[in-house]
Formats: C-alpha cells, sequence, structure tokens
C-alpha cells in the first residue's frame, strides 16, 4: 500500500539502484510509523477509563473549563501536547527512572537525536499508550524533524553539559581516561561511592550523586566506560554549558532600542517575525550575528561576537534552557501591554480581533466615521465576499484608553512597537496573530518555573512540581460588555 503511493519515473528513465534503496527504506519508515500509530490507538482504547482521568488533570492544571464531551475542542494545541507530555514523564518515570535511561532506550545507536519515525517506533518499543502525534508535536515545536535530550528534559541535558566540560577539563574529554582516574580498585566498573568521591577530590561542585545516577543505566549501582562514550561525540547547544551574562544582554536590548526604537519593534522584525509569540535559540543566534555586523564604533564592546557570548546572553533570558523564550523575558512592559489586548479580545469578543475591530467602530458616532471616510480612513472594507474589519488609530487609542482603561504610554508602546500595514488605520490582519497566541498556556508555564530540578529525578524534573486549580487572569476595567 506504501509502495503504490511512490511516484513513479517514465519508462525510459529507469530508477538507479540507489533511488530503488532510497523509496524502499522511505516505504519501510512510512509502514513503521501507521503500525506504531495503530498499535498506539489500540493500546489507548484498552485504557480508555485512565486517559478521561488524565484528561481531566491537565485541564484543571490549565484552569480550562468545558462541558463534558466538548474538552479536546476546548484545549489548544499546546494544552493537548503538554498532556501528552504528561502522560510520557509519569510513564517513562515508572519504567526508567531518568530521563537519560529513557533517552537510550529510544537511541541505543546514541546519536543523540530522534527523527519522527524513529521516535514512533521507540515509543510503540517500550510500551507508552499515550498519543504519539501530539507528543511529536509538543517536543518539536522548533519543526527541526528531531528531537535532542534537551526537549526531553532540559534539566538533565544540562547537567550532563556541564559534566563533559569537567570531563573535558580533567579527562580531556576521554571517556577511558575517565574511568581511569574514577575506578580505584580497577574493576572496569565504578560503584557510586568510587564516583562521589573521586569527583570531589577533583573539585566538582556538582550534585555528583545525581550525575551518576544519570550516567548508570543498567540498574545495578556502576557505570562503566560504555556509560560514558557519549560524551566525547555529544555536541549540546552552547547554553546549556555557559553561566549567564547580564551584561552582554543588557547591550542587546540597548542596540535593539537603538537600530528599531523599541524592544516590541525589534522582537518582531528580528525574533517572531511569524508572531508565534515565542523565539528560538537558533533565532536568537540569527539576531547576535546580525547585531554584531551592525555594531556601531562607539558600542559598549558588550554585543556578543561568537556563540559561547551569545549563549551566554540567552541563558540570562532562558535561565531553565527549554531553548526558547517569549515576549515577556525580553520585554516585560510589552508584554504586559499586548496581554491587555489579548485579555480583552479573548473576554469580551470571544477571541475574534474582527469582532473586537467592529466594536471599536460601533462605539464611534455617525460624525466621527463620516470623518474616517472623509479622510481616507474606512472603517469596514468589503472585499468580495469576505469583509476585513479594520479601524483608524485615532479611534482604536481613543477606544483603549477610555473604555479598555489602558494607560496613555501602554497604548502609545502599543501604535509605536507594532508594524501596521497602513501609517492612519489598523487591520485586523495587522493583530490577528492575537487570535493563535495561547496566553492561557503561557501564563500557566511561567508560573510553573522555578527552582530544585537539578537534584530531582525525571519524575519532579519533567512532572509539574505543583497542580493549579485554575489560572489567576489579570481582569480588563472599564470595558462594557453590552
Amino acid at each position: 500500500e506504501a509502495d503504490a503511493r511512490l511516484p513513479v519515473g517514465p519508462p525510459d528513465l529507469p530508477l538507479s539502484q540507489e533511488e530503488v534503496d532510497a523509496r524502499l527504506r522511505g516505504s519501510e519508515d512510512l509502514v513503521a510509523f501507521r503500525a506504531a500509530e495503530g498499535s498506539q490507538r489500540r493500546k489507548a482504547a484498552t485504557a480508555a477509563s485512565p486517559g478521561r482521568r488524565r484528561r481531566s488533570v491537565a485541564m484543571a492544571v490549565l484552569g480550562i473549563e468545558a462541558a463534558a464531551g466538548d474538552s479536546a475542542c476546548r484545549m489548544s494545541t499546546l494544552q493537548r501536547g503538554y498532556q501528552a507530555w504528561q502522560d510520557f514523564a509519569e510513564f517513562a518515570a515508572r519504567r526508567f527512572g531518568n530521563a537519560v535511561r529513557l533517552w537510550f532506550a529510544m537511541d541505543p545507536e546514541e546519536n543523540m537525536k530522534i527523527g519522527e519515525m524513529q521516535f514512533a517506533r521507540a515509543c510503540d518499543e517500550i510500551g507508552f499508550r499515550g498519543s504519539v502525534g501530539l507528543l511529536w508535536q509538543y517536543l518539536d515545536r522548533d519543526r527541526s524533524g528531531h528531537v535532542t535530550i534537551s526537549e526531553i528534559d532540559a534539566s538533565c541535558a544540562r547537567l550532563l553539559a556541564e559534566f563533559q566540560v569537567f570531563m573535558k577539563e580533567n579527562f580531556s574529554g576521554s571517556a577511558a581516561e575517565a574511568m581511569r582516574v574514577l575506578d580505584d580498585n580497577r574493576s572496569n566498573r565504578v560503584q557510586k561511592p568510587e564516583f562521589v568521591a573521586g569527583l570531589r577530590k577533583l573539585g566538582f561542585a556538582g550534585p555528583a550523586p545525581h550525575i551518576f545516577s544519570l550516567l548508570s543505566r543498567s540498574l545495578v549501582g556502576a557505570v562503566t566506560v560504555k556509560d560514558f562514550a557519549f560524551l566525547e561525540t555529544w555536541k549540546p547547544p552552547s547554553y546549556l554549558f555557559v553561566p549567564a551574562d547580564e551584561g552582554a544582554l543588557h547591550s542587546i536590548r540597548a542596540a535593539l532600542v537603538r537600530y528599531h526604537g523599541s524592544l516590541l519593534q525589534a522582537w518582531f522584525k528580528e525574533l517572531d517575525r511569524e508572531k508565534h509569540m515565542r523565539a528560538s535559540w537558533q533565532d536568537f543566534q540569527r539576531m547576535c550575528a546580525k547585531l554584531a555586523d551592525m555594531a556601531p564604533a562607539d558600542s559598549d564592546g558588550r554585543l556578543p561576537n561568537t556563540e559561547r557570548q551569545a549563549a551566554a546572553a540567552w541563558r540570562a533570558l532562558d535561565p531553565a534552557c527549554s531553548g526558547w523564550i517569549m515576549l515577556r523575558s525580553l520585554d516585560p512592559a510589552s508584554h504586559k501591554t499586548l496581554a491587555a489586548i489579548k485579555r480583552w479580545v479573548d473576554q469580551h469578543h470571544g477571541g475574534l480581533v474582527a469582532r473586537a475591530l467592529r466594536c471599536v467602530s460601533s462605539s464611534r458616532s455617525e460624525a466621527q466615521q463620516l470623518a474616517d471616510y472623509t479622510f481616507g480612513q474606512p472603517t469596514v472594507v468589503v472585499a468580495g465576499t469576505a469583509s476585513t474589519a479594520q479601524v483608524s488609530k485615532g479611534a482604536m487609542k481613543t477606544y483603549l484608553r477610555a473604555q479598555v482603561g489602558m494607560p496613555k504610554e501602554d497604548v502609545d508602546l502599543f501604535f509605536a512597537g507594532m508594524d501596521f500595514r497602513s501609517d492612519q488605520i489598523v487591520c485586523e490582519s495587522d493583530i490577528k496573530f492575537l487570535e493563535r497566541w495561547d496566553l492561557l498556556w503561557e501564563e500557566w508555564s511561567c508560573s510553573e518555573e522555578g527552582g530544585g530540578a537539578e537534584t530531582s529525578d525525571i519524575s519532579s524534573a519533567m512532572v509539574p512540581r505543583r497542580v493549579m486549580g485554575r489560572l489567576r487572569s489579570t481582569e480588563v476595567v472599564g470595558e462594557p460588555t453590552s
């Protein structure tokens, strides 16, 4: 069935042996992936009741209200992905104990990254019964086509990266040398007391017992040279093993304001061009390289010029080493302003930007609307069968201040920071991104950040440390409900 879907070349252009082999491998991957998905569906069907209970717990954690039978459609992609990830974390904690053992059960060849097909097969082989598709979407949010151990558990990846640096400094990065130094009794295996004492003697300041539990895959209380070997070739992201540099981050912010006028303008032009309301480490790297090329001669000299320097600035933005940042990390004031407008759209207009703009339009008198047309600023333009809502900037500013209750400085920040298509008009497309911004998820995920991850196993590092009955959402004052 999979072979029948493959494109076939013209009769006069026979396929080479390499092309035939490549297509066969593609067919095998497709069949394996579908088989894994089918297996997951069958297994999930046998555990329907626990699944419903997990969904209820996840919705309670995220503060979502939904009628029975309507929960799936009320949860966003991120929220449903989180639910799948929570199921995966709980399963992994029971089955493997920590994230490193889980990882090498899924990546036995120690490539330190897993593609989508391999991930689906591995989930089936280890017995995970959750939604593999949603889990993959949640983990592979950068759409790279593969996941790494840092996306599975950033805290464990950070500890391994720091230990890798220690190995390079003390053992020349060699697993065999590390084993020779730490193996006091020459048994070709290092017990936990030997491991901890040896690292302490060499000045290792990290959580040595926890490092041991991460490296010990066999559950027999010892590590061998094979358990160290992957650290010789693993190339983790630079931000996992560098300290934060607040000074470099301050210089970056100053340069962005200098070049773009505001951090909000810089966010959308340099970091988040698609307006997903998050930016990745790769986006940040590209921005730092661009800033380094644009830096004037009179700059303070703190702008990052190397990947390591950029990673240190990133670490100041992303202390949890998640690989992602949100607008609130770069500029809390801009986040506060956009969040207030987002809540106004959600709470009073069903989350629809067009409805919110038409509300602004309808609040204006006939004389004001006539003035808009006179100055070439139509409130609603109809193109074909679809109407696109838009309103003059003056009307929008007045409404946000008088009806929504936003301070003048916040309104000014919004209009100075957004890249509107017109100098006089706010179009629906200009702020359409507010509809897909999952602010509820963002508020919850930020509330979960905190200490304690460095000494926890997978059961506490991957699973939230507390369950919140409901997220508190700041009320938008002054907005009429009629």
